[in-house]
């Protein structure tokens, strides 16, 4: 793996994390990916959560609309 892209991949939250930085269950997290009503990013099976996409959805009130990413 490249420098760039490990740098990347470090970068991004686990569920766990997501879940502890809004103060939610790790359920609810994955609720909310099954609705896409949060963003998030699939990386072979693992989802992750890039903090910056986050911040800004909750900053939004927690919508995002139909975008997503896979």
């Amino acid at each position: 793996m490249g420098q760039k892209n490990q740098t990347l991949f470090e970068n991004l939250w686990t569920v766990t994390d997501t879940a502890e930085f809004l103060k939610v269950s790790e359920k609810t997290v994955y609720d909310w990916v099954h609705k896409k009503q949060v963003p998030f990013v699939k990386i072979n099976r693992l989802l992750r959560f890039q903090p910056g996409e986050i911040k800004k959805w909750l900053q939004n009130g927690g919508h995002y609309g139909d975008r997503y990413f896979k």
